[in-house]
């Protein structure tokens, strides 16, 4: 399986998540829970809202490919629930495929 989680990078009032409040989420939350690798790139996404204005953000997105696990979608949950209680606001948004067996290509 191939999760996409997509972490929204605006607070409640407009507060954005820094670099470093970030990084500090990363190591002590995310990577704990998928040690066995994941891949992190800076994104910009944008959602229409209830009143129809488009929210602009700037957005985090961890990339995790695992064999399906028992027990898997309580691991994302729980990151999810410790983002948004750090984080008053914020949306987060999962992505989950299926995929072929990975390759790694070392020379």
């Amino acid at each position: 399986m191939k999760t996409e989680l997509y972490f929204g990078g605006t607070q409640q009032g407009g507060q954005i998540v820094s670099d470093g409040d970030w990084s500090t989420f990363l190591a002590k939350v995310v990577t704990p829970a998928f040690p066995r690798g994941l891949t992190v790139y800076d994104a910009y996404g944008q959602i229409q809202q209830a009143d129809g204005k488009i929210r602009r953000q700037t957005t985090r997105v961890v990339v995790i490919v695992l064999p399906r696990q028992p027990n898997q979608d309580a691991s994302f949950s729980t990151v999810i629930q410790a983002y948004q209680r750090q984080f008053p606001g914020t949306k987060v948004m999962t992505l989950s495929i299926g995929v072929d067996q990975p390759q790694f290509f070392i020379p």
